[in-house]
C-alpha cells in the first residue's frame, strides 16, 4: 500500500512540553530586627541632648581701666594720700582702680619712692605731712618711733615699730645733725653712719635726750 504523500504521518501535536520551573526567590531580609529583638533605648538615651553652653571668658580687669602716664599716677597717689588714711599699697591700688588707673605693685613702689612717701603708724604719709603730724618735730617722732637705739663702731642702730623706720628717718635727716654722714632705713630699723666711734657715742646721747633719756 503507497503512503500517499496527503497521508504522511505528522509528528503529534499533543507532545506535552514541560512546564518552565519556577524561579524561587528568596524573601529579602529586613536590616530593621523585629520589635521584639530591636535594644532598648533608656530614658536617659530618649532625653534630648542639651546644647553646651560656651561660657564667655571672664575679662581680668575692668574695660575702663587705662595706663596712666607716671606724672598722672603720681598727682593721683598724693591726692589720695592728702584725702585720707591708707594704710597698705593694696588699699591704694584699688584706689587708683577706681579712678581708672591701672597700676602694678612694682610701678606703685617706685611712684611712693619717687614722692617721697613714708609708712608712719597710721599708713602712707607724703614727707610734708610726716613732719606736720609729730607734735614736737624730731622728739616727737623719737618718742614716736624709738624702741632701741645703740652704737656699733662708727654706727648708731636704731630699732622702731613695722612701718617706723622710714619716717623716723626723715625727721633725723631734717635736723641735720653735724654727726650724721647719711641714714639707711628699712621696715624696723635704721642705719645711721657717722665719721668716727666718738661721733656715733655723741649723736646717741642726742637722740637718748630727745626721747627722755630712754636708748
Amino acid at each position: 500500500m503507497q503512503n500517499h504523500p496527503g497521508n504522511a504521518s505528522m509528528p503529534s501535536s499533543s507532545t506535552s512540553r514541560k512546564p518552565a520551573a519556577n524561579k524561587s526567590t528568596k524573601p529579602k531580609t529586613s536590616s530593621t530586627p523585629p520589635a521584639s529583638k530591636q535594644p532598648k533605648k533608656s530614658a536617659r538615651d530618649a532625653q534630648p541632648k542639651a546644647a553646651s553652653k560656651v561660657e564667655p571668658k571672664a575679662d581680668s580687669k575692668p574695660s575702663f581701666l587705662e595706663t596712666a602716664s607716671p606724672e598722672q599716677r603720681r598727682a593721683a597717689i598724693a591726692e589720695l594720700l592728702g584725702g585720707g588714711q591708707v594704710s597698705s599699697q593694696a588699699s591704694l591700688s584699688a584706689a587708683l582702680v577706681k579712678r581708672g588707673i591701672e597700676v602694678n605693685q612694682a610701678t606703685l613702689s617706685r611712684d611712693l619712692k619717687a614722692l617721697g612717701v613714708v609708712k608712719g603708724p597710721g599708713g602712707y604719709k607724703l614727707p610734708g605731712t610726716i613732719a606736720a603730724s609729730a607734735p614736737s618735730g624730731l622728739a616727737g617722732a623719737v618718742r614716736a618711733w624709738v624702741v632701741s637705739a645703740v652704737p656699733s663702731q662708727n654706727f648708731v642702730i636704731v630699732r622702731t615699730p613695722p612701718g617706723g623706720a622710714s619716717p623716723l628717718a626723715v625727721a633725723i635727716d631734717r635736723a641735720q645733725f653735724g654727726e650724721i654722714l647719711g641714714t639707711i632705713a628699712g621696715d624696723d630699723t635704721i642705719f645711721i653712719a657717722t665719721p668716727d666711734v666718738r661721733s656715733a657715742k655723741r649723736l646717741l646721747g642726742k637722740l637718748s635726750n630727745l626721747g627722755g633719756g630712754e636708748g
